[in-house]
C-alpha cells in the first residue's frame, strides 16, 4: 500500500533523528493530520494544495504513464509554555531535515522526491489557547508516486 505525502515525509522525519518519532515504541509526537492536545512539545505534517500535476507518456510507442505531483504541505510544531527554546529547536530541525532535498527516495520502497524546498524558514505563530508556543513552515515538493 503506497504512503500518502504526510506518512511518507513523517516517517522521513522520523528517522532524521531530531526527536520525533511518529509511529516507534514510546511517545507519539509527530502526526500526519492536525496536532492533538497532547503531547505539548509535537509535530504535524499537513497536506495542503499546490499546483497540478504534470502528464507525460514513456515509451516507443507510449505506453507507461507518469505523473510528477506538485503539492505543499506544511509542518505545524508545538511546544510547552515553558519551552520555547526546546520548540524553536524542533523547528529548525525540521527544516534542516527538508529543506533541499532532491532526487532521494526518502523511506524504503517510498517514492522518488524531486524536490523539496522551503517557502519560508519556520515562522513562530505565538500561543495556543493553552499557551503553549506554535511554529509554522510550509514546503513545496515535486515527487512522483509511482505506487499509486
Amino acid at each position: 500500500m503506497a504512503n500518502s505525502l504526510g506518512d511518507e515525509i513523517c516517517l522521513y522525519l522520523q528517522s532524521a533523528s531530531i526527536g520525533l518519532n511518529f509511529n516507534g515504541s514510546g511517545t507519539i509526537n509527530l502526526f500526519s493530520t492536525l496536532l492533538p492536545d497532547e503531547p505539548d512539545l509535537a509535530a504535524a505534517v499537513i497536506e495542503r494544495g499546490g499546483l497540478p500535476p504534470v502528464m507525460w507518456l514513456t515509451g516507443w510507442p507510449a505506453v507507461n504513464e507518469s505523473k510528477l505531483e506538485q503539492p505543499v504541505f506544511q509542518v505545524r510544531i508545538r511546544s510547552g509554555m515553558t519551552g520555547y527554546n526546546a520548540g524553536n529547536l524542533l523547528a529548525q530541525g525540521v527544516f534542516g531535515a527538508l529543506q533541499g532535498v532532491t532526487e532521494t527516495v526518502l523511506n524504503s520502497g517510498g517514492a522518488l522526491f524531486h524536490l523539496i524546498t522551503a517557502q519560508q524558514s519556520p515562522v513562530y505563530m505565538g500561543r495556543d489557547e493553552r499557551e503553549r508556543h506554535q511554529w509554522s513552515q510550509n514546503f513545496f515538493v515535486m515527487w512522483e508516486n509511482d505506487q499509486r
